[in-house]
């Protein structure tokens, strides 16, 4: 296992803009890098979206990968960057893996039978090389490249979902969510040489496997084309029963095989991180400022406990005071002074490269009369080079003399 290109390595590993990359192209959602493989015996194309605060917190992120990267890479980080925006799932390292063509899509694809008849699809496919290339290459560079946690999603299209099955049914599965969209071959009555459909396979292990997670989708045209294969979508969508092992199956209506990709993500991430679960409600929060604190510590530990990595708080986005930095500037207006000092400090402690919570703690520190406590957040602000911005410091600054002067420091 190699990697082209020594130098950007170093960048990569420090920065959060690729610049410098294998070879030399940049993508206006990520980066891309050449990794060569000892199990695919050669060169793959491996793309990369790395958020630009990565520093910001000691938190470490999770993983999602890309199956099919070519078509998919983009549509994923940009469903994800919006839901990011909104404070709707957790920030996330995107890796994508890119096929050389459609021969090799298919020549890592898992066996199966057709709907009728004995003939086997990909009967000379090795997953298992697949499998070992990101359980032994990809996945510990990545890995040793950034900083992530062990929480991980996969998401395949048409064969390439074949491999997302094959890891969600393996002993030691890689990945905690499994998005198989397009899988038009959930009715084969033998996946992998099983003597088991692979619905009932699917069933089984969804009830063995606390805290997993699998979305099957399929096209309206693959339902239309060819009734059968839908079958077990439709099984698997009346036994509500599954949801709560984690097993969603649907049929999007209007789309094309490939194409319902587009639609599939977008439910396949409100299905993983559905808003109920990682929007507190501060509307009601606000009618009761004094619940501030302890109502946010356990939210997310609740968040923690059901995805099993630690969660950044969601500071502030795009057009939305549904944020913790929403909530404080609320309790600051509201002259809540006592709370707003108490959840700035908290996010703080969570997130310690936020300049404007410092603002905030400072700002209620200086109403209840605590001047030197009020600098000390202010100097803290603007110490934070990394994420201070003009408008940022401007406004620590223009804070940080009044508390001079009404604290009488030198």
């Amino acid at each position: 296992m190699q990697i082209r290109s020594v130098v950007w390595l170093g960048i990569l590993l420090f920065v959060t803009s690729i610049s410098a990359l294998a070879d030399g192209q940049t993508r206006l959602l990520g980066e891309k890098f050449i990794f060569t493989s000892e199990y695919l015996k050669g060169e793959r194309v491996i793309d990369i979206y790395i958020p630009q605060d990565i520093d910001v917190s000691p938190i470490a992120l999770p993983t999602v990968y890309v199956l099919d990267s070519n078509v998919l890479f983009d549509v994923v980080v940009s469903t994800l960057k919006l839901r990011w925006e909104r404070g709707l799932a957790p920030k996330a390292v995107i890796v994508g893996v890119r096929a050389r063509d459609a021969h090799e899509r298919f020549g890592f694809a898992v066996p199966l039978k057709r709907l009728f008849g004995d003939a086997v699809v990909f009967s000379q496919s090795k997953p298992e090389v697949f499998d070992n290339f990101m359980r032994k290459e990809l996945i510990p560079y990545i890995e040793n490249l950034t900083n992530v946690n062990d929480y991980r999603a996969i998401i395949g299209l048409s064969p390439t979902s074949t491999n997302v099955i094959y890891d969600y049914l393996n002993e030691s599965p890689l990945f905690s969510a499994h998005i198989a969209m397009a899988a038009d071959f959930l009715a084969t009555s033998s996946f992998n040489h099983s003597e088991t459909s692979l619905k009932k396979l699917l069933v089984r292990k969804a009830k063995q496997s606390e805290g997993r997670f699998l979305y099957l989708s399929l096209a309206s045209e693959d339902r239309d084309n060819e009734p059968e294969r839908a079958v077990p979508f439709v099984e698997l969508q009346k036994d509500k029963s599954l949801r709560q092992f984690g097993l969603h199956a649907i049929i999007h209506d209007e789309t094309e095989h490939y194409e319902h990709a587009s639609v599939a993500i977008i439910q396949a991430m409100s299905t993983l991180f559905p808003m109920s679960l990682w929007r507190p409600n501060y509307p009601l929060l606000r009618e009761k400022p004094e619940m501030s604190l302890t109502f946010l510590t356990q939210f997310h530990q609740a968040l923690e406990q059901k995805y099993k990595f630690n969660i950044r708080p969601f500071t502030h986005g795009y057009w939305t005071q549904n944020s913790v930095i929403g909530h404080i500037e609320y309790l600051v207006n509201a002259q809540h002074w006592h709370q707003a000092v108490s959840v700035s400090q908290w996010l703080s402690e969570k997130i310690p490269q936020v300049p404007k919570a410092y603002y905030l703690e400072a700002l209620a520190l200086q109403q209840l009369g605590k001047y030197k406590q009020a600098l000390q957040a202010v100097n803290t602000g603007l110490s934070l080079k990394a994420t201070l911005t003009d408008e940022d410091r401007a406004k620590l600054k223009q804070l940080k003399a009044s508390l001079t002067d009404a604290a009488q420091l030198p």
